[in-house]
This record gives C-alpha cells, structure tokens and sequence, in this order.
C-alpha cells in the first residue's frame, strides 16, 4: 500500500498561514530569551541548535533526503549554517541590549540595508 504525500501548496493560504504562526512563534522565543535573565544568549542558542538538529534530522532521515547536500553545493550549504550561527548569535545578544521590538525590527528589515 502506497502512501500518498501531502501537497501543502494544493491547501489554499498555506504560505499566509505558515507566515503568521512563524511570526507568533518567533516572538514568543523573543520574548522568552527577553525575560530569561540568567540564561546566556549563547546557552539558548546551543539548545536551540541541539533540539532543531533532532527535528530535522528525523525528518530528513524520514523523507530519505541527503542531509549533506549535493556535492557541488555543501559550500553553499557550509556557509549558510555558519553565517546562519553568527547572526543567530547576535541576533540573542541583541536581544539582552536593546528593546525586544528594535531588535525584531532591525533583524526583519535586514534584505532591505
């Protein structure tokens, strides 16, 4: 018995709301790191880290995708996790320096600098 894979994009406003309830679960963290004070930004972020690499790699490992990329593109892929890291990072250290809400805007508004 074959399984028949869900097409999200046949689901009318799926991206709308996929949209808004990554908006209400990013700033729920923000919050959260915000009103975490003896926690360091550093610490969240490892967490964070540790706990998306089990999700995903079920899922991949579930989906059977290469987790390492296409060979010619694990540059591509290296690069994007490392300069993905850096801004996370800043990005929960800002959050400990400035209000929760310049911080959001400052980060959203970066395609646009």
């Amino acid at each position: 018995m074959s399984r028949k894979k869900l097409d999200i994009r046949a689901i009318p406003g799926a991206g709308i709301i996929c949209a808004i309830i990554s908006v209400i679960f990013w700033s729920t963290a923000g919050l959260c790191i915000k009103l975490s004070d003896d926690v360091h930004a550093l610490e969240v972020l490892t967490i964070s880290a540790i706990i998306q690499s089990v999700i995903y790699l079920s899922v991949m490992l579930y989906q059977k995708v290469d987790y390492l990329g296409h060979k010619n593109e694990r540059i591509y892929l290296f690069l994007r996790c490392t300069l993905g890291t850096v801004s996370m990072a800043c990005l929960y250290t800002s959050y400990r320096l400035i209000p929760l809400s310049d911080a959001t805007t400052i980060r959203f508004t970066a395609p646009f600098m």
